[in-house]
């Protein structure tokens, strides 16, 4: 799958809200995500994505999601996201954007990068 191809495909899944696809069919076992902030905390591998993504939906309510793009550009393509959510401990609730910066190599996301408003 090209990147552009990867990229359509990433976007329609995502409006479904179908991230189990998104992760099982177009990402790399072998990824690497980068998060935003001043550490840019590496995660390597599915394993490490899936723990990542255990510990965003134990600690944030999610009211609403939107997404923009994709916007390809030879093997690469950014999304951009707007999200409404609460942070369970604290009852804070906040929206913030986000790019994400992703790299596709053999077919799939090789690497995904964040860049995000605000602190989280």
């Amino acid at each position: 799958m090209s990147a552009l191809e990867l990229s359509n495909r990433f976007a329609e899944l995502y409006a479904k809200g179908d991230f189990e696809t998104i992760y099982g069919e177009l990402y790399s076992p072998d990824i690497v995500s980068i998060e935003s902030g001043s550490d840019q905390k590496e995660y390597r591998g599915m394993a490490e994505i899936q723990g990542k993504n255990e510990w965003w939906e134990s600690n944030f309510e999610v009211h609403g999601m939107e997404h923009m793009g994709p916007y390809p550009n030879g093997d690469e393509f950014c999304m951009i996201y707007k999200m409404d959510v609460t942070h369970k401990e604290s009852g804070n609730r906040m929206a913030f954007e986000e790019v994400a910066h992703y790299t596709v190599a053999n077919g799939k996301i090789a690497r995904e990068k964040f860049f995000y408003t605000g602190k989280m």
